[in-house]
Formats: structure tokens, sequence, C-alpha cells
């Protein structure tokens, strides 16, 4: 996910109850939620394409992570 400012987007609440992961950029509590349930990656500067990619590639290498932590029968 991409913004400049989102609460907490229904997209994401949504996502995690299908038990897909994210990767997201830092607005709203969108980080207190992927931090709390371990399920995603928070891009630290939403202006820079070499950010989004440092994103990815950790959201790439953590994929399998995910799962394992079964964080997705805690929420």
């Amino acid at each position: 996910m991409t913004s400049e400012y989102e609460g907490l987007p229904l997209v994401l609440l949504e996502s995690h109850a299908a038990g897909v992961p994210a990767l997201s950029t830092d607005v709203g509590d969108i980080r207190e939620v992927l931090q709390e349930y371990q399920t995603g990656v928070i891009v630290e500067d939403r202006h820079s394409i070499e950010a989004f990619v440092t994103g990815w590639d950790k959201f790439i290498h953590d994929l399998g992570e995910y799962g394992e932590t079964q964080c997705w029968q805690r929420l």
C-alpha cells in the first residue's frame, strides 16, 4: 500500500483477515499493526524509490516467516 494519509485502511484489515502480509508506507496506525502482529514491512521513506526497493527486498526475504509465527491466528 502506498499512501500519503490513511488512518487504518480497510484493505490492510481485509488482507490480514485473509492471511496476506503487507508492505506499506508509514501512515496512520499501520506501523503499530504490522509491528504488533509481525505481519509485514514498513517502507521508511514514502518518497524514495530506494526505500521501496529495500522494503520489498526485506518483505520477500522474510515472507516465509509470516506464516511460521502463526500471527494470523492472533488477529
